[in-house]
């Protein structure tokens, strides 16, 4: 497959629709542009996915490596979700390019086919290639045996292809006798799970989890697993019109909501519950509730779950996870750290967040915040070129969800930004809105390097340089704030309320785990409606901040999120 980093300008007057009409042809209707979005510093977040699906593509081939085949799941699902997103709008690179991602994905599908049948147990699947013992308890499975996480990974990207085919309808309608053949290989991965589950005791209605595996000893309700069969069995069931399919992962979803506790506004849950020791479980770190999430946001949007469960949810990301620290989030979803490995949690939360930036009665900051980290713990943490990198398979499918979760607010981007660079400090002469540098507060812009990213920025020229938002005059509600930044000891972000500062957000310094200075971006909330006027002869009102420690800033972005 050739899938361009970027889309190809078109002369209009020289397109084969101009010479068309210019005949008297009827053609189709121009499709709207997919339109981009920055990450910080990275302008382009849909480069970064065609570069790297190319580059996944190239490198995994479950086939052969039997241990890469979750990675093929990740991938399987981005390229679906890139097709999803895509659909009914202008693809980049053109229509050939749309087809090419099909045909590279229906490959993808192929070699996991191809791979499926050294797991042990009968039923096509994917597991480890080693002895695992994953509980602890001394029941350890052979190598080879059939897991619901490689297994649910694969059925359900080979799930969410199989949908997107089925509604372009005609657009691939010569690929019919590839879906066939992709069904087929879902039910055989999807139904042998089906014996393998057993029912939450007394609850009503009724709920049910699959296995953690095909053995017996793990019969315990691990709900990121569970959430994966469900995905892809409820896929299953709407493609082969099977109510009884359809039920059943109804009722996985069941098996979780009623394993919910409410605090404080927002959940809390466990990795594991039913079939599992008490005394032994703990909350779920936000690694594997990247999956938990997304089901839980897959059970809105079939109704099985109401706005306030995301509402919920949405705190749970904001008010437990959400530690100020873009690359360093806190490790379970209760709020408590999970030690070292928040670092390494973080960069998979990310796709929790964005599963749910755009749910009935969530958060749409959850989108800014995915954003944040992001950058700041996967693509400035390894030197991702901003032009020319690519992220693994699971970076990538954060991407993808983002690109088809992003809510209304941030279509297609933030709202107002600007980057170190003449004009990022001129004064509004109307109240459309904005934001910039307070001039005095800061150096001439210059280039600025950490780790291998160099960028246009600003250096604070004193302990609490200065930077505005400016509103329209008749905004109210909250306003999303993104700094992409870089600074060697901690601080925080203060607003200036009319009479003093008061503490917004931290700022804390952009050293990664290994100690290296890297470039971050964090996101912080504003009231609006609350915010003090700072320069009254100036249009809009204009919301001073501080930063109260010295730092080095490239970009500052703002987002009314109603």
């Amino acid at each position: 497959m050739d899938v361009i980093d970027e889309p190809i300008a078109r002369d209009a007057s020289s397109s084969p629709d101009a010479t068309a009409r210019d005949e008297g042809v009827d053609v189709p209707p121009a499709l709207p542009p997919l339109q981009d979005f920055t990450i910080g510093a990275y302008p382009s977040a849909i480069g970064i996915i065609q570069r790297s699906i190319r580059s996944n593509a190239r490198a995994l081939d479950a086939s052969a490596t039997f241990a890469e085949s979750a990675a093929q799941g990740y991938l399987l699902q981005a390229m679906a979700r890139f097709l999803r997103a895509a659909a009914g709008r202008e693809f980049p690179g053109g229509e050939a390019e749309r087809d090419a991602l099909v045909t590279q994905a229906i490959a993808e599908v192929d070699e996991l086919i191809a791979g499926s049948t050294r797991v042990l147990g009968g039923a096509p699947g994917y597991g480890l290639d080693e002895p695992w013992d994953a509980f602890g308890d001394g029941s350890t499975n052979p190598a080879f045996t059939n897991y619901a996480w490689q297994t649910g990974m694969v059925a359900t990207g080979v799930g969410e292809l199989l949908l997107y085919l089925r509604d372009a309808g005609a657009r691939h309608a010569d690929r019919a006798t590839d879906a066939r053949r992709m069904l087929g290989f879902l039910s055989s991965m999807v139904r042998p799970y089906q014996s393998r589950s057993s029912a939450v005791a007394g609850a009503s209605p009724a709920a049910a989890f699959y296995w953690y595996s095909f053995a017996s000893a793990d019969a315990k309700n691990t709900h990121n697993t569970n959430a994966l069969i469900a995905t892809a069995t409820w896929m299953l069931g709407e493609l082969e019109g099977d109510d009884a399919l359809r039920t059943r992962a109804q009722q996985s979803s069941e098996a979780l909501r009623v394993r919910l506790r409410s605090a404080s506004g927002r959940y809390e849950w466990n990795y594991v519950d039913d079939g599992y020791p008490a005394a032994q479980r703990n909350a779920e770190d936000i690694s594997h509730a990247l999956l938990t999430t997304q089901f839980m946001r897959f059970a809105r949007d079939r109704r099985w779950w109401s706005d306030g469960h995301m509402t919920a949810l949405a705190r749970t990301f904001t008010d437990a996870i959400w530690s100020g620290h873009p690359a360093r989030m806190n490790g379970r979803v209760d709020g408590t750290s999970a030690g070292a490995s928040d670092w390494t949690y973080t960069r998979a939360a990310v796709l929790g967040f964005a599963a749910n930036a755009d749910a009935p009665g969530g958060n749409p900051l959850l989108f800014d915040l995915a954003r944040s980290a992001l950058m700041s713990s996967r693509l400035a943490r390894f030197d991702v070129a901003l032009s020319s990198g690519t992220v693994d398979a699971v970076g990538l499918d954060a991407l993808s969800t983002l690109l088809l979760h992003r809510p209304a607010a941030f279509a297609p981007d933030s709202r107002w930004s600007v980057a170190a660079g003449p004009g990022d400090d001129a004064i509004p002469s109307d109240a459309r809105g904005g934001v910039r540098f307070y001039r005095v507060d800061w150096a001439a812009p210059a280039r600025s390097t950490a780790g291998s990213l160099a960028l246009d920025a600003r250096a604070s020229t004193a302990p609490n340089a200065n930077f505005l938002v400016d509103l329209p005059d008749a905004l109210t509600g909250p306003v999303s704030v993104s700094i992409t930044w870089r600074a060697s000891e901690s601080g925080e972000v203060q607003q200036f309320d009319g009479s003093a500062y008061r503490a917004r957000a931290p700022l804390p310094a952009t050293a990664d785990e290994t100690g290296a200075a890297r470039w971050m971006r964090t996101t912080f909330v504003f009231d609006a409606g609350a915010a003090a006027d700072y320069e009254r002869a100036t249009p809009g009102r204009n919301v001073l901040f501080q930063c109260t420690r010295s730092l080095v800033v490239h970009r500052i972005e703002a987002t009314p999120l109603r």
